[in-house]
């Protein structure tokens, strides 16, 4: 097929693997290698060498833009032997098993309703790790949820733009247009536009809109306002947004996409996917699903923002602070102020795998309470482009839609959901995005590369396909540290000191130094993964995931330009120390119910925050709310009244780490003041727009965070909770 006039591929594009994936292609499929890009657009030349940053001043037609450096590529992969209507016979949830089913030194049966991990065995024998990933032969997958795990991969990793877009579609795709028209050139667009941008806001925006543009062609016959479809396609072709609808479970189960996508009934709750009613009137011929979702694919709406020339020189602003890391020497001085500052970023830029024309993302999802007073009624996964400058890439404007999930319940199969977003990426891919550099008014290729997926701690869980927080080994990278729990417990908790007079073999390992934990290593995670997914049996592979603390292969997989799991999943660093541990500390120092199962009737001096104290204290923080300036947004209600009635993230952050030092002083005792003013000292940096070298070593020495972390004490009965015979340190 001729290029001359764009970025259009030839049809048959040969499909991938993940470079790092642990499936191997079905042996009767045929490797087709990637046919040599065209060599005529920047970003296609082999140049490993990176140039000085790009003076955005001067003349771009004199830049020698530099070229990426070329992928690896794969093969095909084969089936599983599924058919596309076949069920997962094992849903997310771990299935009962009787006791039949085990032996002498089986673990006992864990609650089928629970997703957390079981106690640990009493034997001590371990199916023990590779020595190397070499050393390990490729899985047989035979649990029945793992082969639909592996399915759902596969289709990413198949994934292609023509199976995604229309002829048309597909043909603006590739061959992207010089955007030579802006809205003021036509008053009747910039008039349409604004209208329709305004009737958004309504329950019935086609109709007021229609209404509107009915009364200003009455008052002014000239006009040429566009009808609501004409107006909603020009938006449509202005923002790259595009909408895709998706058949889901009316109860919000399962997506039916990939592997679920000719199902009439949903997997999990067998509901109907279509409207009886509807079927019944039409003898089976209309078919209208009870329930749909939104997805907004991401190339286009990149696209449409490389089009506009300030847009465009503003995505220049990674590549030139790159370069500028690159050449900065990491001495006592070296300031942290970006994404762009750590070793994983660096690293894959001199591997390769991130050029200067590269497109870098992450994806963050969240449920979105829409009404007051009401859990999440909805889910929202969104894009942000890193390349932007930190000040303007979380701006709203800037902020890529990726999909929207209907609630009110919670989706059981995130896969399902996050597939046909994830599928567009991965196809955008294989061949790389072609765009329009509108400040360099030229024709360019863009590989986009996924860098984070970020969640909450449950919501990682269920991308990472981890145990979660809850897990012998919950941390979300997958690190060292293991957890302790209750004797006879499926809960753990990330105690790093061992349980005074306890005796439970799964909590008796030595107290753990978090200064001396080992980098996250994605070979070992490839391993324990490979383990996992080659487990025989169900209790096989119950052991497997207690000891390894990953459930399953995530979807993520099935993408070849990411960073490599489990780094993609990143800590949380809002919800960790503005809700969970400041529940943690109230709870102590409220006396609260509950807090003191494994101590009744023991002197707790630190439980100061009761009775009129309390009441006082939650007075004091509410008085304080007229010192705020109107940019902080919410100012902290008064705790005492409020804090167990939906008080907000925002005012946990201004009021435990703003107002605290002050309000605390004289109603904690000396030393549990100076213990809580170590974590406002470390959490105040980590918070820091721009963060020094000194500043992170005080945050992390012994006389600050290291230090609050080790005084919290945990006894055989009451973890999480400091109790009278703990060592407190001042």
């Amino acid at each position: 097929m001729d290029n001359a006039g764009g970025c259009e591929t030839t049809p048959g594009t040969p499909q991938f693997v993940h470079p790092n994936s642990p499936f191997e292609p079905e042996p009767n499929i045929v490797h087709t290698p990637v046919p040599p890009a065209v060599s005529s657009y920047p970003g296609d030349d082999i140049n490993p060498e990176l140039p000085p940053p790009l003076p955005l001043s001067d003349d771009p037609d004199n830049w020698d833009l530099p070229a990426p450096v070329p992928r690896p590529t794969a093969s095909s992969p084969g089936q599983d032997g599924l058919q596309d209507d076949q069920e997962d016979p094992l849903p997310d949830s771990d299935e009962d098993l009787t006791p039949a089913d085990y032996s002498n030194n089986d673990p006992p049966p864990p609650d089928p309703d629970s997703d957390e991990d079981p106690p640990p065995p009493d034997s001590d024998d371990e199916d023990p790790p590779p020595d190397s990933e070499d050393d390990q032969d490729d899985p047989t997958i035979t649990l029945e949820n793992m082969k639909m795990d592996l399915r759902f991969i596969r289709m990413v990793e198949e994934a292609t733009l023509e199976s995604q877009f229309s002829a048309t579609e597909l043909h603006a795709l590739r061959n992207p247009q010089e955007n030579q028209f802006s809205l003021s050139d036509d008053p009747d667009l910039l008039l349409s536009v604004s209208f329709y941008i305004s009737s958004l806001d309504h329950a019935q925006s086609q109709k007021g809109y229609a209404e509107w543009r009915e009364i200003l062609q009455e008052r002014f016959p000239e006009s040429k306002m566009l009808s609501y479809d004409q107006v909603k396609r020009r938006v449509s072709d202005l923002s790259g947004v595009i909408t895709w609808k998706h058949h889901m479970c009316f109860s919000s189960c399962v997506g039916f996409t990939g592997p679920f996508a000719n199902l009439e009934e949903c997997p999990r709750c067998h509901q109907p996917r279509y409207d009886q009613d509807e079927l019944r009137k039409s003898d089976g011929k209309k078919k209208v699903a009870r329930k749909v979702f939104t997805t907004f694919p991401l190339g286009p709406q990149l696209q449409a923002r490389w089009k506009s020339p300030e847009m465009a020189q503003k995505m220049f602003y990674r590549r030139n602070k790159t370069q500028e890391e690159l050449g900065r020497d990491r001495n006592a001085d070296y300031t942290y102020d970006d994404i762009f500052c750590g070793s994983d970023y660096l690293d894959a830029v001199q591997r390769g795998d991130i050029n200067d024309y590269d497109t870098v993302v992450m994806l963050s999802i969240d449920g979105a309470q829409l009404y007051r007073n009401k859990k999440s009624d909805c889910w929202i996964y969104i894009w942000i482009i890193l390349d932007l400058a930190p000040d303007q890439r979380y701006k709203v404007r800037n902020i890529l839609p990726g999909g929207i999930i209907p609630g009110p319940d919670k989706p059981k199969n995130i896969d399902s959901f996050l597939f046909p977003g994830l599928s567009h990426v991965s196809a955008v891919q294989k061949e790389r995005l072609c765009i329009w550099d509108g400040y360099h008014r030229r024709l360019a290729r863009s590989l986009l590369f996924l860098f984070l997926a970020l969640a909450d701690a449950v919501g990682m869980a269920e991308l990472s396909r981890s145990v979660g927080h809850h897990g012998r080994k919950g941390c979300r990278l997958l690190c060292p540290l293991v957890g302790r729990n209750k004797l006879g417990g499926s809960h753990y908790y990330p105690a790093l000191l061992k349980p005074l007079g306890a005796d439970n073999p799964s909590s008796n390992h030595p107290d753990i130094d978090v200064g001396n934990l080992p980098a996250v290593d994605p070979r070992k995670y490839r391993q324990d993964l490979n383990l996992v997914l080659g487990s025989q049996n169900e209790v096989q592979y119950r052991q497997r995931r207690l000891e390894t603390g990953i459930k399953k292969a995530s979807i993520f997989d099935g993408l070849r330009n990411i960073l490599e799991p489990p780094t993609c999943f990143p800590g949380d660093l809002m919800h960790q120390p503005v809700i969970n541990l400041t529940a943690l500390m109230f709870d102590l120092w409220c006396d609260r119910e509950g807090c003191r199962k494994g101590d009744p009737n023991g002197v707790w001096e630190w439980a100061m925050l009761k009775g009129d104290v309390w009441k006082a204290h939650g007075k004091a923080v509410a008085d304080a709310a007229s010192y705020f300036p109107r940019s902080f947004d919410r100012t902290p209600r008064n705790p005492a009244e409020k804090i167990s009635s939906g008080y907000k993230a925002w005012e946990f952050l201004l009021y435990f780490y703003g107002l605290g030092p002050g309000l605390f002083y004289g109603i904690l005792p000396q030393p549990y003041y100076r213990h809580y003013c170590k974590l406002v000292v470390a959490i105040r940096i980590i918070y820091q727009r721009r963060i020094s070298t000194r500043q992170l070593q005080l945050a992390n020495k012994s006389t600050v965070l290291t230090s609050f972390v080790k005084q919290m004490r945990t006894d055989c009965r009451n973890f999480c909770a400091t109790t009278p015979g703990s060592r407190i340190s001042s």
